[in-house]
């Protein structure tokens, strides 16, 4: 007869077994996805960053950092679309500018509040 110590030990073993492989094949929570409310389109207009903080370029779905504005502290970005976004239905909506830097090698998606409208005073001519 196996004693009840014994059976306890080996029920609490499977138990923590079973907890862990449980919470090790749940899914990753996903990043959040945002959605495009209304797109304006802007005929190019230069902007600069407004801070030499952390400030980050995002692809277009604004699922992955692609850039950082900070690495970039003499480019003039062209805007070619103002987009309002919200990251879930109840989410806070923002306006996002689409930008390519002058020589066309970087773009991406960037909160409007990271910019300043006008050609950046540090370019260099």
């Amino acid at each position: 007869m196996i004693s009840r110590t014994l059976m306890l030990s080996v029920m609490a073993t499977l138990g923590i077994g079973i907890t862990s492989a449980t919470v090790l094949t749940q899914p990753a929570q996903a990043a959040k996805k945002y959605r495009v409310l209304k797109a304006v389109t802007k005929s190019n207009l230069p902007y600069h960053a407004k801070t030499k903080r952390s400030a980050y370029i995002y692809d277009v779905y604004h699922m992955h950092k692609v850039h950082n504005l900070k690495n970039y502290p003499k480019t003039t970005w062209r805007v070619s679309q103002s987009l309002l976004m919200q990251p879930s239905k109840k989410g806070k909506k923002a306006v996002y500018y689409f930008v390519t830097s002058a020589n066309g090698k970087v773009s991406g998606i960037v909160w409007r509040g990271y910019l300043k409208a006008g050609v950046n005073p540090d370019a260099d001519n």
